[in-house]
Parts: C-alpha cells; structure tokens; sequence
C-alpha cells in the first residue's frame, strides 16, 4: 500500500484518540499493519534487489544514483500527498498542539515502510525482524502488483473511502 494511503487511512483510525499523540502513533502503527493484509498494489522500487524470495527481507540497494534519486523522489511524493490529505481533513492551527498529533499519525503511519527501507542498509535487529514481521503481513497473495489497473483502483478507492469517511 503507498504511503499516502496509510496517512489517509490512520487519519480515520486514530480520529477516537486524536488529543493523545502517544496513543495516535500506536493507533497509526497497527493501522499501517492491518491494512496491510488487505489486498493492495505498491509501486516499484528500481533502486532496490529484491531477495531470491521477492522480497525486501535480504534485499540490497543498487548502487545507481538515477535509480535511487528517482526512488526517493516517488516516495517524497507520496509522503507528502498523505502529509497534504491529513492537513486538509484536520486543518490544524499552527501550534504545538495542534500539530502534534498530526506529527504522531503520520510518523506511525509510515514508520513500517521506513523499518523496511532502513533495513535495506542495515540488516541487524530490531530492523531485521520488523520488516520479517513486515513481509509475512504481506504475503503474496495480498498483492496486486501483477495487477496494476486493479491495484491502483483499490488503491484510489481506499484512499478517497478514509478522506469520505473522515
């Protein structure tokens, strides 16, 4: 699922105990796992080796700045389209405390996705295990990838359901 799909989901599950960031990041975190057993597409990488497995558990970053540049730009995008779809349902003021939480939902929100990426350059614990965590709440038949107009239609149509229900 993309980032910003997570975002636009925990804004929903964590709208009961928005004035506690605290309980915010936990409801944003499990969120992140949980919706991620539902079937989703996610975009590719090309910067990353997946495993002899096809998956990210052992994978390796290729050493080419393009590959990588154009990575990380796709993710940025993606973060901040989820980071502009929370200011727009919350409309926070500009304060600590009215931006807080915001910082809770969406730091929880895509902390399993940064897990994973950070254990692409460090294989050790804790990062080795969560993204292990991670995969086995993938699995393969949970994704759509091999199905890209599916994929992004649920995809789409999961995200505008958390801006609709929120």
């Amino acid at each position: 699922m993309i980032l910003a799909t997570h975002i636009a989901v925990a804004a929903i599950v964590t709208k009961p105990v928005f004035q506690n960031p605290g309980l915010i990041f936990l409801f944003a975190v499990f969120s992140h796992y949980l919706f991620d057993t539902i079937p989703h597409w996610d975009y590719q990488l090309n910067s990353v080796k997946k495993d002899e497995n096809d998956t990210l558990i052992n994978a390796t970053i290729i050493p080419n700045k393009k590959l990588l540049g154009n990575d990380l730009l796709k993710n940025l995008i993606d973060f901040l389209l989820g980071a502009a779809i929370v200011v727009l349902l919350i409309r926070p003021s500009l304060n600590v405390k009215d931006i807080a939480p915001i910082i809770a939902l969406i730091s929880g929100a895509v902390l399993p996705d940064f897990i994973t990426g950070l254990n692409l350059v460090w294989k050790k614990f804790p990062t080795m295990e969560l993204t292990k965590f991670h995969h086995f709440i993938h699995t393969k038949n949970r994704r759509l990838n091999k199905k890209p107009l599916l994929g992004i239609s649920l995809t789409l149509l999961m995200m505008l359901a958390a801006i609709l229900a929120y």
